[in-house]
C-alpha cells in the first residue's frame, strides 16, 4: 500500500478549479448578446417589409362612412402606412439567470487485512523437564482491507426572460410622423 495518501483521491479543492467557471458564465451572456443582436436584426427586416421598392411606405387604402358635426352621413377615404398601425415586435432580453451547483463527494475507507497465521509450541523436554513445566504456544493473524467511493455531480440551469421593449426614440419619432401622414378625404 502507497505512503501517498492522496493517490486515487479526489481533491474537492483540485475538481472546483477544474471546472471552467469562466466558460459557464460567459457563454450564456455571448448568447443573450447574440439573441439581442439577432432580434435587432429581425426587426430591421420587419420594418423594411412595410417599405415598397421606391423606398416609400406601404399603405392601406379603404373607405369609411362617417357622421360630421351636423348629423350628415359621408364616405371618407382613408390612406393609411401599414407600419403605422401594426405592433412593432421589438424584444429585449431583460433577465438572464444562470445557476450552477456542483458537488464532490469522496469516501475512502480503509483496514488493513493480510490473512497469515504462524503458530508455534515449545516445551520443556529431557532433563530439564524434571524440573521444569515449561510450554509455549502462540499465534499470529493479521487483516487489511481497501475501498475507495466516489461521486462527482453538476447541474446547470440557464434562464433568459425578454419581454416587449419601449420602442426607441427614432424609431418612436418616425411612428408619430407616419401616423401624422394618415390622410382622410
Amino acid at each position: 500500500m502507497s505512503d501517498d495518501k492522496t493517490v486515487g483521491q479526489i481533491q474537492p479543492a483540485a475538481a472546483f478549479q477544474a471546472l471552467p467557471l469562466n466558460h459557464m458564465i460567459a457563454e450564456p451572456l455571448k448568447a443573450a448578446v447574440q439573441a439581442q443582436q439577432s432580434s435587432a436584426i429581425a426587426l430591421e427586416n420587419y420594418i423594411r417589409s412595410f417599405i415598397d421598392e421606391n423606398g416609400k411606405p406601404i399603405t392601406i387604402d379603404f373607405k369609411s362612412r362617417i357622421k360630421d358635426t351636423d348629423g350628415t352621413d359621408r364616405t371618407v377615404s382613408i390612406s393609411a402606412p401599414l407600419l403605422s398601425i401594426v405592433p412593432i415586435p421589438h424584444l429585449s432580453i431583460n433577465e438572464i439567470n444562470t445557476h450552477f451547483s456542483f458537488e464532490v463527494s469522496h469516501v475512502r475507507k480503509e483496514a488493513s487485512r493480510n490473512d497469515g497465521k504462524l503458530e508455534g509450541n515449545v516445551a520443556s523436554q529431557g532433563i530439564v523437564s524434571k524440573f521444569v513445566d515449561l510450554s509455549l504456544s502462540g499465534n499470529v493473524s493479521t487483516t487489511s482491507e481497501s475501498q475507495q467511493t466516489s461521486n462527482q455531480s453538476g447541474k446547470l440551469d440557464i434562464s433568459v426572460k425578454a419581454s416587449q421593449a419601449p420602442v426607441p426614440a427614432g424609431l418612436q419619432k418616425i411612428m408619430d410622423i407616419m401616423a401624422q401622414s394618415i390622410v382622410t378625404e
